[in-house]
């Protein structure tokens, strides 16, 4: 806490300590990213707007690779699914092969099988050729399609892919968010000094009181300009057992002074220095 004698402006005050002191810090960061290769300098939105399309990137291409990935496996399914369908045929066509090349052949042949499709065929265990087996391949291939398709979804619709991304993020921030430690204020922002702001009270016309109550022992007072009373009669103040002799002029000066004066306490009051006096003005002691 810090208590502002009279005659300063405590805004201008802070402004001050905002500037001259560590009250408030500032430091630098360094904001140089390499955006398509190349090094530049970025400021706060282009960070965000890089690293946002950096994520459409990278769910684009993980999107594709799991498509990929998914088809490919699809691939052989529906051909193991043509094999159970006719598993005899399948085991005859097998049986009658001389080897696994002329078994594969005829499998292409007979089935009309791709060679990715025949390899997994020849490679499965005659115990997996079961209705069971039939089940969980049939399963699998609806969930392969229906996967094959939200990620289809996701790589043609921007929009899709725009929400995929939004929603990564409020899950990290979810999931690794602090509560904020700090608190924004209605004031925040008006710590940047300002030149028109003057420190001191400005030199504006007030009336100064001297008061003595004895040897030694004198008083300061300063007030703002009083309304007359009476139309061309100033009001008059009284000072109980003290002589009393008002000035006008800058309070600025007088403010000091009056401080001063209040801080010394019963000690000798400094003097006001007298001004040359101006017509219809009288000089303060």
């Amino acid at each position: 806490m810090i208590e502002v004698k009279n005659g300063f402006v405590p805004e201008a005050l802070l402004e001050q300590l905002y500037k001259l002191t560590p009250m408030e810090d500032s430091f630098g960061i360094n904001t140089v990213a390499l955006v398509d290769g190349q090094p530049r300098t970025l400021g706060l939105k282009e960070l965000l707007e890089v690293f946002l399309q950096h994520r459409f990137d990278v769910v684009r291409r993980r999107s594709q690779f799991r498509r990929t990935k998914a088809a490919d496996r699809l691939h052989p399914v529906e051909g193991l699914l043509i094999a159970i369908l006719d598993i005899d045929e399948v085991i005859r066509v097998i049986r009658s092969s001389d080897n696994a090349s002329q078994a594969k052949e005829r499998l292409i042949d007979i089935f009309e099988l791709s060679q990715i499709r025949a390899d997994w065929i020849l490679d499965m265990p005659l115990r997996r050729l079961t209705k069971f087996s039939g089940l969980e391949l049939d399963k699998e291939k609806a969930e392969l399609e229906r996967e094959i398709e939200q990620l289809d979804a996701i790589i043609n619709d921007e929009k899709l892919l725009r929400k995929v991304v939004s929603d990564e993020l409020a899950e990290v921030a979810k999931t690794y968010g602090t509560p904020r430690r700090t608190v924004l204020l209605a004031s925040a922002g008006t710590t940047v000094t300002s030149a028109a702001t003057s420190l001191e009270v400005a030199d504006d016309p007030c009336f100064a009181f001297l008061s003595s109550s004895g040897p030694g022992r004198a008083y300061v007072r300063r007030g703002p300009p009083r309304a007359r009373r009476v139309a061309g009669q100033p009001r008059r103040h009284h000072l109980r057992g003290a002589h009393h002799s008002p000035r006008r002029g800058g309070c600025a000066d007088l403010a000091r002074a009056a401080d001063q004066g209040r801080r010394a306490g019963h000690a000798r009051a400094p003097r006001l220095r007298q001004r040359p006096q101006s017509p219809g003005r009288s000089a303060a002691q």
